[in-house]
């Protein structure tokens, strides 16, 4: 009885943790609410940060999972960059299986 209630308690968990919306995003839209958390490191390590011109470009996703994955990857960019770098961030699509993301 009690392993059925934590069972229970832990699917509810897990379904309300894993709640993926599939939204269609503005790419452009995604980048800036990642790099904004961001700003005060970039402008400590003097780096600049570039992104793709292509502003028109959307995904499908979840569009706080997304930001959190772009702003780990962001985060990583600016530690492993050396101070006064570029970060550039281009988006194309080279096909309907896969991105390139560079």
């Amino acid at each position: 009885m009690v392993s059925q209630f934590i069972i229970k308690n832990l699917r509810s968990s897990i379904q309300k943790t894993a709640d993926f919306k599939q939204e269609i995003l503005s790419v452009k839209t995604l980048i800036q609410h990642a790099i904004e958390p961001l700003m005060i490191p970039l402008e400590i390590k003097e780096q600049q940060f570039n992104r793709s011109r292509r502003t028109s470009a959307k995904i499908v996703g979840d569009f706080h999972w997304t930001v959190e994955a772009l702003t780990i990857f962001l985060k990583n960019a600016i530690e492993h960059t050396p101070v006064c770098g570029t970060i550039q961030v281009n988006i194309q699509k080279k096909s309907d299986l896969y991105r390139d993301y560079n």
